[in-house]
């Protein structure tokens, strides 16, 4: 297993038409075998540590026998202290995978190098989930994989069906809006506030349940103002998706008056988690 994360991998082609079924098996064993057989890092993790990431990539359409256009789902959770619990840090349906796969051809991949986009792709979503994790155990202290994501944005393809969700004309969700929002000077609070919510909020609920929920409260808060500045973001967007329900279990059992306010706060950063965190407009 790779170092760092625990794959569980899963590819739907039940809109195959002209692909040979096998494809998609030797598809999905290539793309496990090489993301849980690359280390990313040069730190070691226990294995309670690692970082569970779920991928399910949906072939859309065949562009041809080797191409491939889809949509590709990446969940990572990491463990709350103290607890049996894993939160998810990030949750993001990408709309714009197009892709090349060859049979029995290996995967590469090299940093700062661009060989092919199915890799490119993987890359970007394990730098960026590991600046992520380790943000939420430190502050800002996921720079140096924000940074390599950066760098991987930074190689990608300007031109061509493989360049989509790359260039700065992409759109509001793309890897390239994502990266860009967590570089960005206006959003950097962002970064603290994700170390707040994880490390002072969650990870002290075991022992101070109601402390907890108040530092959890004032994230959402500092988010709310971060919104006001940087409306419709791409990584507050991730944030709300990743936390909608969490905070519905969080705050379902406190008075109305808080669950609607956190309600509001949410609604207001992201419109569309209004029904699944329907239970705190009670």
């Amino acid at each position: 297993m790779a170092q760092e994360f625990k794959f569980d991998i899963n590819i739907s082609s039940q809109m195959a038409q002209i692909v040979d079924p096998q494809v998609y098996n030797d598809m999905e064993a290539n793309i496990k075998d090489f993301l849980n057989n690359r280390i990313w890092t040069r730190d070691n993790f226990e294995d309670y540590e690692r970082i569970d990431i779920n991928i399910q990539i949906v072939i859309i359409k065949e562009l041809s026998e080797t191409s491939f256009e889809g949509e590709l789902t990446v969940q990572a959770s990491r463990p709350v202290y103290g607890t049996t619990y894993e939160t998810l840090i990030f949750n993001h349906v990408d709309r714009e995978f197009v892709f090349s796969y060859d049979i029995g051809r290996p995967l590469i991949y090299a940093d700062n190098v661009f060989s092919e986009n199915l890799t490119h792709v993987f890359a970007f979503y394990c730098y960026l989930i590991l600046g992520l994790d380790y943000d939420s155990f430190s502050p800002y202290g996921g720079d140096k994989y924000i940074q390599l994501a950066q760098e991987v944005v930074s190689a990608a393809p300007s031109g061509g069906a493989e360049s989509q969700g790359w260039k700065s004309t992409d759109g509001n969700r793309s890897r390239f809006r994502i990266i860009e929002n967590l570089i960005s000077p206006r959003l950097r609070p962002f970064r603290k506030v994700f170390y707040d919510y994880h490390r002072l909020g969650l990870d002290m609920m075991h022992k101070d349940a109601e402390a907890g929920k108040a530092v959890i409260f004032e994230c959402l808060e500092e988010l709310q103002n971060l919104n006001k500045v940087e409306p419709n973001s791409a990584i507050l967007q991730i944030f709300s998706s990743s936390k909608s329900q969490e905070l519905v279990d969080i705050f379902f059992p406190m008075p109305s008056q808080e669950k609607q306010a956190v309600y509001k706060i949410m609604t207001s950063i992201d419109p569309s988690v209004a029904v699944r965190m329907a239970d705190l407009r009670r």
